[in-house]
């Protein structure tokens, strides 16, 4: 549960710096996870487990959650925040 709390986390303050492409951010936060797993197993030698394997890979959704919503917030701040047009 805490990797996904902190992906999403990560994902949403990434995208709300940069919201253009939030499904790239997406892409960047969740691959992280699968390639930490791997690594993790070359240093320690510990068997992969299934549980393991599809925590990994399901990590995509918090993922996009996050980085969605982070892309909605910036969205919403920069409305909330524009300036007003002056009356002519």
């Amino acid at each position: 549960m805490l990797t996904a709390v902190m992906v999403t986390a990560f994902a949403m303050f990434l995208a709300f710096l940069r919201p253009e492409h939030p499904w790239r951010w997406a892409v960047v936060v969740s691959a992280i996870i699968p390639m930490g797993e791997v690594v993790a197993f070359k240093l320690t030698g510990q068997k992969l487990n299934r549980a393991g394997i599809s925590e990994a890979i399901l990590a995509v959704l918090p993922a996009n959650a996050g980085a969605y919503g982070g892309a909605a917030l910036r969205t919403v701040i920069r409305e909330l925040w524009k300036p007003k047009q002056q009356m002519k």
